[in-house]
């Protein structure tokens, strides 16, 4: 039998790569530039190699530290554009930063330990239904909109105290504080330009985009004002049984084909299954897969997965589930839910009679759960725990629950709301 075909997202996350490479390279080009061009020519006998190399380091610590900050301000600007409408913010990742809302309303922290995300991410709660695509354009403008302000402002700080003379005055490591400044200002500048382009890279898709559909008139733009609404629910874990079923049913209209309308019919699939709804959640899947070919690559592997799981745990049939897991390629996507595949393969060995095989996955993929945070562990936990006992498996938690895991009880949640 041939080994089914993977779709793959190794292209574009490398295309990524290289373009997130160049742009370092341009950065540390521009400033080794500015310091050359702006530094004192004539440093004296005190330049000497340990004094250059300290420079050099100095500088591509301020750079990374410039580099860090300008993606922080872009995420802190869709943060303000969303509380300008009332929105309350319910994740932020930036680096190695990870600020999250709990599920008791406390903001807390952690450390992201997901490369993937480090880039920079940002969800906010909208506080109502009402305007709601206005809420949401205010949010995904705020990020471009600050990044520009703020750039322009370093840029004039950067002039008006003559950062350039005055810090390359004092030393080799001032003067690359002074290029670091100015390194700020443009990628600032340079991310509140670029994300407005309307474009997107498979299923990401850029603010710019985001706008032109949010500013679509009719009901296109409040369907995907809801889907947008849905994620940020996900993100912050606001609980299935909260979320507004107009909002749900809305994000499901579309009915176009579109990614928009598979995230929203992906969202109400997740939503029905939460609330015991196996025959909507089934309807959901079937239109996923009759518009699987046409979705973008990323796309693909989620419906493919979320397809077998359905298949084996709900509609017994494990042949089906079997094939449709095998075929599930990778995808950037599955970071947002990285026990999927083992819990999947769970469900299909369940589904095929093999019950020790399938408490072993569930078990792992439980365990899992427990050890690292992710945004819906409690609910999935729940559901493999469920979905085990009902088959006579056990407890995967050994009688343990979402409460007692560690990412709830030792990360912390300091903080307020």
């Amino acid at each position: 039998m041939p080994t089914p075909k993977k779709n793959s997202t190794v292209g574009p996350r490398a295309r990524t790569a290289a373009t997130l490479l160049l742009a370092v390279g341009l950065g540390v080009g521009l400033a080794l530039g500015v310091n050359a061009l702006f530094g004192d020519p004539d440093p004296g006998p005190a330049a000497d190699e340990s004094g250059a190399a300290s420079s050099i380091v100095a500088l591509i610590a301020f750079m990374v530290v410039a580099g860090f900050l300008a993606l922080a301000v872009h995420e802190l600007g869709h943060a303000i554009g969303g509380r300008l409408r009332g929105m309350r913010l319910g994740m932020l990742i930036v680096g190695p930063v990870h600020i999250q809302r709990e599920p008791d309303g406390r903001l807390g922290w952690r450390l992201n330990r997901k490369l993937l995300l480090a880039g920079g991410v940002v969800s906010s709660v909208p506080g109502s239904t009402r305007g709601l695509r206005r809420a949401m354009l205010s949010f995904i403008a705020g990020g471009p909109v600050t990044s520009i302000v703020a750039g322009l402002l370093v840029f004039v700080l950067y002039v008006r105290a003559d950062l350039a003379d005055t810090l390359a005055a004092q030393g080799p490591v001032q003067d690359a504080l002074a290029a670091g400044v100015l390194f700020l200002g443009i990628v600032s500048v340079g991310i509140g330009f670029v994300t407005l382009l309307p474009i997107n890279q498979g299923a990401f898709v850029n603010d710019g985009k985001r706008i032109l559909k949010l500013l679509r008139p009719g009901a296109y733009a409040d369907a995907y004002a809801a889907v947008m609404a849905l994620g940020a629910y996900a993100l912050a874990q606001v609980p299935p049984r909260d979320r507004d079923p107009d909002l749900v049913a809305q994000a499901a209209s579309l009915a176009d084909g579109s990614h928009e309308d598979l995230a929203g019919r992906l969202a109400a699939h997740s939503d029905a299954l939460h609330r015991d709804d196996v025959e909507a959640a089934g309807e959901h899947i079937r239109y996923l897969l009759d518009h699987r070919d046409a979705a973008y690559p990323p796309y693909r592997p989620v419906i493919d997965l979320a397809a077998a799981y359905f298949e084996a745990a709900y509609a017994g049939d494990a042949e089906s589930a079997r094939s449709r897991l095998e075929g599930a390629g990778e995808s950037a996507l599955l970071a947002f839910d990285p026990t999927v595949r083992t819990r999947t393969e769970g469900a299909v060995l369940l589904a095929e009679g093999d019950t020790e095989g399938a408490s072993a996955k569930f078990s792992e993929a439980y365990a899992a759960l427990e050890s690292e945070w992710n945004w819906g562990n409690e609910y999935t936990m729940a559901e493999i725990r469920r979905l085990c006992l009902e088959r006579g498996l056990g407890d995967p938690g050994g009688g343990r629950s979402a409460a007692n895991a560690c990412w709830a009880s030792s990360d912390g949640a300091e903080g307020s709301p």
